[in-house]
């Protein structure tokens, strides 16, 4: 007993830098590519990052509308967004931020 395998060639698609510019018409960071993104644990809210401009924006997954932005101080080193909205990140500073 033999194992076939097909011998087809593989297609490797690359794909644009991801950002926001085709939801809302907007541009959250200012159609820069993410940096850092999130998701929260029942999957209903993602949170991106820039770094480059040090915006943070957070969206509903399901009609991927904007309801909470925000320019920060300092590089963002860990970012969460918990199943009720919540969101929480640590700054270059190793503050605790909301």
């Amino acid at each position: 007993m033999g194992i076939e395998i097909e011998d087809k060639p593989h297609t490797i698609e690359i794909l644009p830098k991801f950002t926001f510019d085709t939801f809302d018409g907007c541009k959250p960071h200012d159609g820069k590519p993410i940096t850092r993104i999130e998701i929260s644990p029942n999957e209903k809210y993602l949170v991106v990052y820039n770094e480059e401009v040090l915006s943070v924006s957070r969206r509903d997954v399901e009609n991927m509308t904007e309801d909470y932005s925000k320019l920060i101080d300092n590089k963002i080193n860990q970012i969460c967004v918990s199943d009720d909205k919540e969101l929480v990140y640590i700054d270059d500073g190793n503050e605790l931020s909301e």
